[in-house]
């Protein structure tokens, strides 16, 4: 994380140079999303304290108005079931699948001919299922809705392409803590 700070600082040491990036952008991204489900006594209904990791693929976009005024639209899912166990000392197991998310943000952006440094502010919504409990309890789903954020760094590759890398806290709840590492590439028009 510090490497990543550093880089940008040195990106954008200089002052930022006005671009032409302004308007609509759609992209893709493909992450590592850490899905942590804290125990709330109901170890028979599939709430597990162990996590559980995600690949996960998401369409986005948006527009940018200006440095300090745009937004982001996301909708993903995951690509694979994840086997989740309960907890160490029971031999009970579940598939647990993010059947989907999305995500609405406020999004600043400094950004110069090289790279752009962007901020994710906004909701997010989390629907996941678990299934197949091997102790026979079938099968529950789970949605969660709250506050979301994020930070990412961008690379210009030309005019209209950017290659991203990003974290996000997508969601952080009572019962449930996704966070995500990313990369993506977007087209702006």
């Amino acid at each position: 994380m510090r490497a990543l700070l550093v880089s940008a600082l040195i990106l954008f040491a200089g002052s930022a140079v006005a671009d032409d990036q302004d308007g609509w952008f759609i992209g893709v991204n493909y992450a590592h999303l850490d899905a942590n489900f804290i125990d709330s006594g109901n170890s028979e209904a599939g709430v597990a304290p162990d996590g559980v990791t995600f690949r996960t693929f998401e369409f986005y976009g948006g527009m940018r108005l200006n440095t300090w005024l745009g937004f982001d639209t996301r909708i993903g899912t995951s690509l694979s079931d994840e086997v989740v166990y309960v907890d160490d000392t029971t031999p009970y197991s579940y598939k647990h699948k993010i059947q989907h998310y999305e995500a609405i943000y406020y999004r600043p952006e400094l950004a110069n001919q090289t790279a752009k440094l962007y901020g994710l502010f906004g909701v997010a919504n989390v629907a996941s299922e678990g299934t197949g409990y091997t102790n026979g309890s079938g099968s529950q789903s789970q949605n969660d809705v709250g506050f979301s954020w994020g930070a990412g760094i961008g690379f210009v590759v030309n005019e209209r392409f950017n290659f991203n890398m990003e974290y996000r806290s997508l969601l952080s709840e009572d019962d449930a803590e996704y966070t995500s590492i990313g990369a993506g590439i977007d087209l702006r028009f």
